[in-house]
């Protein structure tokens, strides 16, 4: 190994990595009641930030994400319903009756979503249904409510013309 050579400090050149290094001397129209401008463009213009708050999504997309996957199933069973009814299959009725429950807890979920609970009555009906749902509908602000059927409403409908069309064209059968 080679001996190494130790330069006193004064030889060493620090001025290489700044090719005009700046004056000591204080700047001409600095002072304490004059900071410079970036100072006081930041007390004139403060900068409010916000904490982000991890996976805080607005309510109105949740109960989407929400009805999107009930919608999501009951496409499934409607499509497979479709299936076994073009097909004749013995299961055909089942699939079709699977379908419609489907269509019918994306139905209840989406009115409990987007109307106004106060009109609702409790019935004793055979064909009534639990609906579990992921939030209180009743604590659904009407803005909320509104912005979910504006963007969920015409999806429904269209799945629900599907699956009676469907219905009426195995009756004709």
């Amino acid at each position: 190994m080679p001996p190494r050579t130790v330069l006193p400090i004064s030889l060493l050149r620090l001025s290489h990595r700044i090719p005009n290094p700046p004056s000591r001397l204080p700047h001409p129209t600095r002072n304490a009641t004059n900071p410079p401008r970036h100072f006081q463009l930041q007390r004139q213009f403060p900068r409010n930030y916000t904490t982000p708050i991890p996976n805080a999504k607005p309510q109105a997309d949740q109960i989407v994400e929400e009805l999107q996957e009930l919608y999501e199933t009951a496409q499934d069973e409607f499509e497979i319903a479709t299936d076994s009814t073009n097909g004749a299959t013995i299961y055909a009725a089942s699939d079709r009756e699977s379908a419609r429950d489907a269509l019918d807890q994306l139905v209840g979920v989406f009115a409990l979503y987007t109307t106004d609970v106060a009109g609702y009555s409790v019935s004793d009906d055979s064909r009534s249904q639990v609906l579990s749902t992921a939030f209180d509908h009743r604590a659904i602000d009407a803005g909320v409510r509104g912005e979910v059927k504006r963007r969920v409403e015409q999806r429904v409908r269209e799945l629900e013309n599907a699956v009676v069309a469907l219905e009426e064209r195995a009756k004709e059968d």
